[in-house]
């Protein structure tokens, strides 16, 4: 190709290109997944005619590379798949990359944020977004086909002119715009490519020439050559044997990885020239298998676990998989392996985490389309309450290139979304019924996603409700089926308990009667609680501190008079409105409880966490004085006013403290007093 072809572009790219950087601003770097993507495409073709010997076999690697050009402020997307001639790269890039770019800009111009899910179908032109000019410099796998090279600034015109590239595949050349150089940072770049083309199927390098080699030649603990790079397998193994636990000896690791580019064995001889993996072995073997070219260090996995049957993956391989995504120690408690080729195509992994104070219920599911990274957590696609959950889900049959209140209404998506509601159901009851022992140890961490599923979603409910726990007070555990028929011996009512210490003088006086309750203090169970209420007929909560229970009074006897604890109790509490009452309680060491009926607590609960300036005790909370005391008897008699004022406040103030409710003040207050009362049975006994 000796002479220079100029062409217009066929649209108003002046209008086209601030629609395509207003709309994908918030993921800039979207053009790096979109570019390497391309190159996967080119060699997954090129693969594909090689098997049908329509093209020649290479028995070299196929590779792509990301090389960044510090003098020239470019970056160069390389890849040894298809390749273009000169027609298709006038054709292909020219005319139906900017078409396509219209289209896009048609159709979005006038939509809102959350138009765009995942950005696929941007391809090229996505280029444009941080280049002020871009060349493609390609060579087709035909035989006789000659380089050309493609060039264009995207506003008006692109060049088409003999090409340099001497070997098959394709060159993307991004010249950078001032305020995105940026994107020349090696450890920038390299987050980025993880991000999104952490397991392609096709090795991924970086070249960065500010990088410091270190060309120590000496292979790791676990086995690997890692050169300058992190072990490929995405363990850091700081200088110890792999978590995988294998002794790869040269060889593939059994855990499945593809260390391409790393140590393997393929046994060239380089005959001097630098290893691939950035050592030099001083003429001897180099087990990289790229003749000596120096592609930089691999970012990614190509064989990931999710891909692997089930059966083939050992629990080692699931928790360093689990490690390496999510940068977490802690192991999760079980996991789930999805496996559908039919009648959609469904590959994943979900994790049940520990659950962890400070990390609260926050998941992260990352969906992949053909290996590629979308985004993490599209509700749209993944259940809601699996959003508590983490993991990956690779589903290429998904419509990525529709609005979300389209992907919402997707017949594709609902199949989805109940064979992964199936699927967590049938795991969580299996473990249920083969490992009853495990699932109860582990029931505190897996009950905040069941319990949500339930609320979230009623076929979950109707799959799981047998396999739902109920923590009793001495440590047991019961099925709502129990928890049910238990609660007859109080007229539908469960008693629960929502925190432990606070309401510890409830939970004794409970366990004194034999009065059952259950515990339910988690991050969900209010809903769930009133999900409970409204599904089950008959069924009603309070908490153990709610109205006093009648099975824990005693006996109707001669109670105290009311009218003189009153006014002290009052007095006590600065607070005229205050309710009092005596009752009899078979428990005669408390004295007394704070209490308000269950609905009006949770009302006024609510308020609390929703609204400001709320009292510290509610108006329609009542002070419960136990009448079966002899010390509560002997303060209706007391004819010493400041003793009983001493004595009632004393009294007060372990209500306070039982119900959780004594702030800062009072706490003050009561240890003052405390003093003066033990003062009391001093002065007695001299």
């Amino acid at each position: 190709m000796s002479d220079i072809k100029t062409r217009e572009i066929s649209i108003n790219a002046q209008n086209m290109m601030p629609i395509i950087k207003k709309w994908l601003y918030s993921d800039k770097d979207i053009f790096v997944r979109e570019l390497i993507a391309n190159g996967v495409d080119a060699i997954t073709k090129h693969k594909r005619l090689a098997a049908a010997g329509e093209a020649e076999y290479d028995p070299k690697p196929y590779f792509i590379q990301v090389a960044i050009d510090l003098e020239n402020k470019a970056l160069r997307f390389s890849d040894n798949g298809l390749g273009m001639t000169a027609d298709e790269a006038e054709r292909y890039i020219g005319e139906v990359a900017f078409s396509g770019a219209a289209e896009f800009a048609k159709k979005y111009e006038q939509k809102g944020d959350d138009a765009i899910i995942g950005h696929f179908g941007l391809g090229f032109y996505s280029a444009f977004m941080v280049a002020k000019r871009v060349a493609v410099e390609s060579r087709s796998f035909l035989p006789d086909a000659a380089p050309v090279r493609w060039e264009s600034d995207g506003v008006s015109e692109f060049t088409v002119s003999a090409g340099g590239r001497e070997q098959r595949g394709t060159d993307v050349i991004l010249f950078l715009d001032g305020e995105d150089e940026e994107f020349l940072f090696g450890e920038k770049l390299a987050e980025i490519i993880k991000k999104y083309c952490s397991f392609l199927p096709v090795p991924i390098y970086l070249l960065d020439p500010a990088a410091e080699k270190e060309e120590s030649g000496e292979p790791c603990a676990c086995g690997h050559d890692h050169g300058d790079g992190e072990c490929a397998c995405g363990h850091d193994h700081e200088g110890e044997e792999c978590a995988c636990g294998h002794d790869h000896e040269g060889e593939k690791c059994a855990c499945g990885h593809d260390h391409e580019g790393e140590k393997c064995a393929c046994g060239h001889d380089h005959e001097g020239e630098k290893c691939a993996c950035g050592h030099d072995h001083e003429g001897g073997e180099r087990p990289c298998g790229h003749d000596g070219e120096d592609l930089g260090r691999q970012l990614n996995n190509t064989s990931p676990l999710w891909l692997k049957n089930p059966k083939d993956c050992t629990d080692a391989e699931y928790l360093a998989f689990y490690r390496s995504v999510f940068h977490s120690f802690d192991e999760p408690l079980f996991w789930l392996h999805l496996n559908v080729d039919y009648p959609f195509n469904l590959k994943g992994i979900l994790f049940f985490p520990r659950l962890r104070a400070d990390l609260g219920l926050e998941g992260q599911i990352k969906l992949y389309n053909n290996q590629v990274f979308v985004a993490d957590n599209i509700k749209e696609v993944i259940p809601e309450f699996l959003m508590l959950l983490r993991g990956v889900i690779d589903c290429p049959d998904l419509p990525l290139n529709v609005s979300r209140s389209m992907l919402q209404n997707d017949g594709t998506v609902k199949k989805v979304q109940a064979h992964i509601t199936k699927k967590t159901a049938e795991r969580l009851n299996q473990l249920f019924e083969e490992n009853r022992e495990t699932y109860e140890k582990d029931w505190k961490d897996i009950a905040p996603f069941v319990r949500y599923g339930a609320v979230r979603d009623e076929k979950f409910f109707e799959l799981v409700q047998n396999s739902l726990l109920f923590e009793k007070l001495d440590g047991g555990f019961c099925t709502l089926e129990q928890l049910k028929e238990q609660a007859k011996n109080d007229g539908g009512r469960v008693y629960y308990v929502t925190d432990r210490r606070s309401q510890s003088f409830y939970i004794d006086l409970f366990k004194e009667q034999g009065q059952s309750a259950v515990m339910m203090g988690g991050p969900v169970d209010e809903v769930f609680i009133n999900f409970l209420e409204y599904g089950q007929k008959g069924l009603s909560f309070a908490r153990i501190d709610a109205d006093v229970a009648q099975s824990v009074k005693g006996q109707y006897e001669d109670m105290p008079e009311l009218a003189p604890l009153e006014a002290l109790m009052k007095k006590a509490a600065g607070d005229e409105k205050l309710a009092v009452a005596v009752e009899p309680l078979k428990s005669g060491e408390l004295l007394s409880m704070l209490v308000m009926d269950e609905q009006s607590r949770r009302f006024y609960d609510m308020a609390t966490q929703y609204g400001n300036g709320m009292p510290a005790i509610p108006p329609s909370a009542k002070l419960v004085l136990n009448g079966a005391s002899p010390v509560i008897k002997a303060l209706a008699k007391e004819g010493d006013a400041e003793k009983a004022d001493l004595i009632a406040a004393y009294v007060y103030d372990l209500a306070l403290i039982g119900s959780g409710r004594m702030n800062e003040e009072q706490s003050k207050g009561f240890f003052r007093r405390a003093s003066k009362v033990l003062s009391l049975l001093a002065e007695k006994q001299n």
